[in-house]
């Protein structure tokens, strides 16, 4: 083996930045364990207050619960920006550990489609042809139906209802002023091109918009994609616990707009006021002595006071007792002080009334809104976009004081720019956003400014502050500067914001996902339980059947453990319920590598080689069946990866990334191994006494038994069919469209009650299932599947509350019920599909099992250089897909445990393609070899002797991975056992039809072939 030096040192450098990436994990684990600890300690101090004595039995529980959430808060925010590791902070080490999907953590998934046919209609004048709006109606129909953009099915639709009129009747030329020249020859082709560009335009403010608002909202780990071929946006928002706020915070259209503003002096007595209320309140529900006593405490103290004991109750966390008094004394200030112990003033002639800390936020908030204080009947406060400069750390937002104009809002909207661009400042070097605005908002522009000389004026989106700088002079021209502290990539989006913040792109959520906290921490067990046995049946077995080969193999397997979790986190990669599946799945395929080369080996050694010479040939001609076995699965992955959604994508990139890895682990890790041993003159073996002689010189003719095997099969496909097209499926909610929630109960009940509950509720028939345990159930529904407003999704959750209250042991509020994410009963999980959305997927899946299949045919073509060969491959992959999708629709409410057609089991059926390929390709690169190494035999018998030859390669490869998939089924959890079954069912029927099917038919078309080629070599003597 050369360069073995260069192979060692690539592989400890590797595992050291694995193990470097993945320390990042542990440290965090470490510091999050440390925050429960110091929550705990919390809460047991105070269980022996006065003031818990008092809390009634009734709500101990969830005082308790709040008490310790703002324990654990209170120290992680302590720790966020100092340095725990290496020299990162907290906040740096947290951003570097593992992801976990939502499936593992409980959050919210959303699929966001932006409304282009809106934006389209919003750059048509006021008044439009019956034409036009003929085009958009069709437009609209087909984009339910198609992948194509939005602009391309307008453009098209107008072309075929146009007869002959001109786009530029209907569209406002006025709104693209700065880029058309002359109007009046401009062609249809050329519309359509601001049009695109304007879509374009819309999503990326639309995405930048989105961003902006997750960052606001302070989740850890947010997913934000953006497809823009289909205008949508894909958010994924870990642990999130507001789902209805998150809905409200999406669907919200971007509005940009310039507002005057008050100072803080003026507002100040209005804000002392609250705060004396607020006091007032808590007064009213706490024992008078401790409020009197907490005042007469805080009286003398101010608002740099508070600052300062805040900045030092955060620096001095770590000491215990200390931190009990200071946390004492804050809480004694924040109650006598309700307003001011959240809001740092800042006072003065700025339009800043203070610093909120990002937690307090909410609080200060709903005290400015609910109070009874007589404010200025034009005042609004807002918040700033991002953290303020003026604070030492990146956890507080400014306060700002925003005034009405004319008790109408806004001085001025944001659809009056035309133009931004950034630019740097001469005189500090500062990014700013240069705008232009038309002629009708210069004239409002030059008025507002000569109005507020020497004060602030705000820039609003959103209803957050992105500035508020103070006006020098009157502005005239339209043509200004805004000025903020931005970086270049803030200003950059500031800019195109203000650029496209002219036009209205509503956006609509078309596919949801909410899963609870409870669930997420049972999948991670579940995968974690099935993860560990898996892995170690896998290194037992190896160890078992190869005895010091196998240890080697064990080894090999280690690292590839590491090297993917470190991938994982390198890449910044989701990890998913389906993933962890991905990740066990992959360790039955690693060894698939060390199999092929230790049966080769074995092979070698039978025919008198030495021991040495055996391992290297082995090796040698071993590398063309794990190369092309390996690059099929690859295939299928890749194609997986960009069709798939959600944890579907993370299974695929644990799967694409876990085969690289497995590769270089299996192939490179033991030959190291090897040739030390064989350096120091130790021997190897490869197999034990009991599997020595296992399949040793087989001698079936398994082309003889091909008409049996095409009879067995034939009847298996005719009733996979018969149930296809009889019985159906049971489609999942994402693809058939709906609702689907997961209920947890108190007590065990069955899926009939729950049927026929809902259906008395509902007025028809609801899809229920028991899901995991007797007190578990999962309801699909699609009463008003097309109706997406938040009302309808209130009055489903409604109904189901009133058909199942009856089911709990314990009273349960519809409050309660509903809370997805904060109870560990009622619904622990939902799901919503749009229709259209779930016709879409269901012809992605059909498109990627398709693509796969002409992907993998053209490889085995071209890598056997014939189509046969290729033909017999594909041919085993359709026998295979046919049965499992057969078995899904035959036994589909008759075993104890769902089989949805989901996407889900779309993965299963294009790993099995890829998968099961690697049989076929073992036993075809056998045949090859022996065609060449004996071209005189028969066709029949070199077929014969490769499928003998490579026997006990098939079934170990087999075994290794049937012992993981089980592992999976039986301890992975409810969500992923049909995804099992799949697989499990795949893998065997993969492995006969490779033998029995694949072969047999490859061996039928070339004979036929061949008899082809000889009756023209006949007639041309």
């Amino acid at each position: 083996m050369q360069s073995k030096g260069a192979i060692r040192l690539v592989a400890i450098l590797i595992g050291l930045a694995c193990a470097f990436q993945l320390s990042f994990t542990l440290v965090t684990a470490l510091q999050e364990r440390k925050a429960a600890k110091y929550a705990q300690k919390v809460v047991e101090l105070e269980q022996t207050k006065p003031e818990f004595q008092a809390v009634s039995e009734l709500n101990r529980a969830f005082y308790l619960d709040s008490v310790n959430t703002a324990a654990n808060n209170r120290y992680i925010d302590s720790i966020s920006t100092e340095k725990v590791y290496l020299g990162y902070t907290y906040k740096d080490v947290k951003e570097k550990e593992i992801n976990l999907g939502l499936d593992l953590k409980g959050g919210m998934n959303v699929m966001l489609q932006l409304d282009l046919a809106e934006l389209v209609r919003n750059c048509a004048r006021e008044k439009t042809s019956d034409k036009f709006n003929q085009a958009l109606k069709l437009a609209r129909e087909r984009a339910e139906e198609t992948h194509t953009d939005f602009i391309t099915l307008f453009a098209d639709a107008w072309k075929e209802v146009a007869d002959g009129q001109r786009l530029s009747f209907d569209i406002d030329l006025e709104k693209f002023s700065n880029e058309v020249e002359n109007k009046s020859k401009i062609t249809d082709e050329q519309i359509i091109d601001l049009l695109r560009k304007e879509a374009e335009s819309a999503i990326n403010n639309s995405y930048t918009v989105v961003e902006r608002r997750v960052n606001q909202f302070g989740v850890a780990q947010p997913n934000i994609q953006k497809i823009a071929r289909t205008g949508r946006i894909l958010v994924e928002l870990p642990g999130v616990k507001e789902p209805e706020r998150v809905r409200k915070l999406l669907q919200g259209t971007a509005a940009l707009e310039f507002w005057t503003t008050y100072t803080a002096s003026e507002i100040m007595p209005f804000l002392q006021e609250v705060n004396r209320d607020e006091a007032a309140k808590v007064a009213a529900t706490e024992p008078e002595t401790e409020v009197e006593e907490a005042a007469a405490e805080a009286e003398p103290q101010v608002a740099e006071a508070v600052s300062a004991e805040q900045d030092s109750l955060l620096t001095n966390l770590a000491a215990e007792n200390a931190e009990q008094d200071q946390n004492e004394q804050l809480e004694a200030y924040r109650k006598a002080n309700p307003l001011f112990g959240r809001l740092q003033q800042m006072g003065g002639n700025n339009a800043c009334l203070g610093l909120i800390h990002y937690r307090d936020t909410a609080d200060v908030m709903r005290m400015l809104r609910n109070t009874s204080v007589a404010f200025p009947n034009d005042f609004v406060p807002a918040l700033t976009f991002k953290p303020s400069s003026y604070a030492a750390n990146d956890q507080y937002f400014e306060l700002v004081a925003l005034k009405s104009s004319a008790g109408k809002g806004a001085a001025l909207d944001g659809g009056v720019i035309t133009s931004a661009r950034v630019n740097y400042s001469q005189i500090s070097g500062a990014a700013e956003v240069s705008m232009t605005m038309n002629t009708t908002g210069s004239s409002r522009w030059e008025v507002i400014t000569e109005q507020n000389i020497g004060k602030q004026i705000a820039i609003v989106m959103d209803g957050l502050v992105y500035s508020y700088p103070n006006v020098q002079n009157k502005i005239s021209g339209g043509s200004s500067q805004i000025t903020g502290h931005f970086t270049r990539e803030e200003a950059e989006d500031l800019a195109t914001v203000l650029k496209s913040g002219k036009l209205s792109t509503p956006a609509r959520i078309v596919q949801e996902q909410v899963v609870g906290p409870s669930l997420g921490s049972q999948s991670i067990k579940n995968g974690m339980i099935s993860f560990a046995l898996a892995f170690l049946l896998v290194l037992l077995y190896m160890l078992i059947w190869y005895r010091r080969a196998g240890f080697a193999a064990d080894i090999a397997l280690l690292c590839n453990v590491l090297f993917l979790f470190g991938a994982l986190v390198s890449f910044g990669a989701v990890l998913t319920l389906p993933g962890i599946a991905g990740l066990v799945l992959t360790m039955g395929m690693a060894v698939d590598a060390n199999v092929i080369i230790y049966e080769r080996v074995k092979e070698e050694l039978r025919a008198g080689k030495s021991l040495r010479l055996a391992i290297s040939d082995g090796y040698k001609n071993a590398y063309s069946a794990i190369i092309d076995g390996q690059l099929t699965t690859l295939i299928t992955g890749v194609i997986l990866y960009f069709f798939g959604s959600g944890p579907v994508k993370g299974f695929a990139a644990v799967l694409v990334i876990g085969i690289i890895t497995s590769v270089f682990t299996s192939i490179f890790i033991p030959r190291l191994i090897f040739e030390a041993r064989l350096a120091r003159n130790k021997d190897i073996s490869f197999d034990s006494p009991a599997t020595r002689n296992f399949l040793k010189n087989t001698h079936v003719d398994f082309i003889k038994l091909r008409k049996i095997s095409y009879i067995v099969s034939g009847i298996l496909c005719a009733i996979a069919l018969i149930s296809i097209f009889t019985k159906g499926f049971s489609y999942g909610v994402d693809f058939s469209g709906g609702r689907t929630y997961v209920v947890r109960f108190d007590q065990p009940t069955t899926a009939e009650a729950v049927r026929a509950a809902t259906m008395q509720e509902f007025g028809e028939a609801a899809e229920v299932k028991q899901f995991g345990g007797a007190s578990q159930m999962r309801i699909t529904t699609k009463y008003k599947v097309d109706d997406r407003s938040q009302a309808t999704d209130k009055e489903i959750e409604g109904k189901i509350y009133n058909a199942l209250k009856g089911f709990f042991a314990n009273d349960m509020s519809q409050e309660e019920f509903t809370s997805t994410l904060n109870n560990p009963n009622g619904i622990i999980s939902s799901d919503r599909v749009d229709a259209s959305i779930a016709s879409e997927m269901q012809r992605d899946a059909v498109i990627a099992v398709i693509l796969a299949l002409i992907a993998i045919f053209g490889y085995i073509a071209i890598r056997f250089t014939n189509w046969t060969w290729g033909v017999g491959g594909v041919a085993s992959l359709v026998h295979n897909a046919l049965i499992m999708i057969g078995f899904f629709s035959l036994f589909s409410g008759i075993l104890p445990f769902t089989l949805d057609v989901d996407q889900t089991f779309i993965a299963a059926i294009l790993t099995i393609i890829g998968y099961s390929i690697n049989d076929n390709v073992v036993i075809f690169d056998r045949i090859r070899e022996y065609k060449a190494l004996y071209p005189k035999r028969s066709l029949k018998d070199n077929v014969n002797d490769a499928v003998n030859a490579t026997l006990s390669r098939t079934l170990n490869t087999s075994i290794t991975t049937l012992i993981v998939l089980l592992a999976i089924a039986i301890f992975g959890g409810e969500s992923i056992r049909g995804f099992a079954v799949a697989l499990t069912l795949g893998v065997i029927v993969g492995t006969y039809a490779s033998i029995f099917i694949g072969t047999p038919i490859m061996y039928d078309l070339n004979r036929k072939r061949e008899a082809k080629a000889a009756e023209k070599a006949v007639a041309k003597k």
